[in-house]
This record gives structure tokens, sequence and C-alpha cells, in this order.
């Protein structure tokens, strides 16, 4: 059997659901595609079908209402609502993702060696005592419940705000 002769049978059921589905009369499924309503009535009853463009309308239509629907309309035309546009195909949807560098005890040691000596680097101090102060300093953070979101933030305006009394 002739397997768009069964995607094609499926079709004018889909397209009654499809009007349905949208709360529309023949008339306006046919006025939302630029077609009459005898055009709907055959499209309905199977005498002919809505060219790409057509299908692609209602598709984009019922996909805001009932995204599973759009979907079999699609199928029954032996397309994807990704392979017609109507949604980005799904390795854009969701960016893989990154494996935690941070989980690797070795690479943790050497991003926050890599921070102690950025703030050692600073203040012109060795990394042993800007550890001290930074460790020093997070642990006042953690137990005021301030974030280092807001830590950071609020030390970055107080710089700049040095740096711009100083350029004056």
């Amino acid at each position: 059997m002739n397997t768009l002769v069964i995607r094609s049978e499926r079709l004018p059921a889909l397209l009654v659901e499809a009007q349905h589905t949208l709360l529309y009369s023949q008339t306006e499924l046919g006025e939302l595609v630029g077609v009459s309503r005898r055009t709907v009535w055959r499209w309905q009853g199977g005498q002919s079908s809505p060219d790409q463009r057509e299908l692609l309308i209602i598709i984009r239509k019922v996909h805001a209402i009932d995204a599973p629907l759009a979907a079999r309309l699609a199928a029954a035309r032996g397309g994807t609502l990704e392979s017609l546009g109507v949604v980005p195909p799904k390795a854009l949807e969701k960016p893989t993702e990154k494996p935690d560098p941070l989980a690797d005890p070795i690479q943790r040691r050497a991003f926050v060696d890599a921070v102690v000596c950025a703030a050692a680097e600073a203040v012109d101090v060795s990394p042993r005592v800007a550890r001290r102060v930074l460790a020093i300093a997070v642990a006042r953070a953690r137990e005021t419940g301030v974030s280092l979101d807001v830590l950071g933030e609020t030390l970055a305006r107080r710089v700049a705000k040095k740096k711009s009394k100083r350029s004056r």
C-alpha cells in the first residue's frame, strides 16, 4: 500500500479536528488561508487537499492551541513541525549542557588559585596572604547571607567610585 495514500486519507479528518480546535466555521478556516468555504469542504471530504502554504498556515494557527494536533497535521503531509519551520530544530531548542568544570577537584583548585593570584596581584601581596584574606571575606559573607554576586557587585561599585574620585 502506498504511504502517501495513507497519509492523505488521514488529512481530511485532521482538518475537521483543526477547524473544531480553532473554533472556526468552514468559512472562517477558508478565510484564514484565502480559500472559499467550498474548498475547505472539499478538503474535509477528501476530494482535494490544501497546498503546502495553506496547510502551513493552518498548522501554525493550530500549534498555538494544540501542539500535538499540529504535529499530526504535519505528519499527515510527511513532515514534522521542525521540518516545516513551525518550531526550531530540537538541537537549537536545548543547548547541550556543558560539563561543570568545578566538579573535577583538580580544575576547581586551578580556578580558585587563579582567583587568589588575581587578588594577590591586584594588592601586590603574596598569594598566601591573599588566600587568607579571601577565605575570611567569603566566610563573613556566608555568615551574613551575602551572595558572591552581591559581594562582587558592591565591591566593584566601590572600586569604580574611588577611581572616578582619583581622576578628578
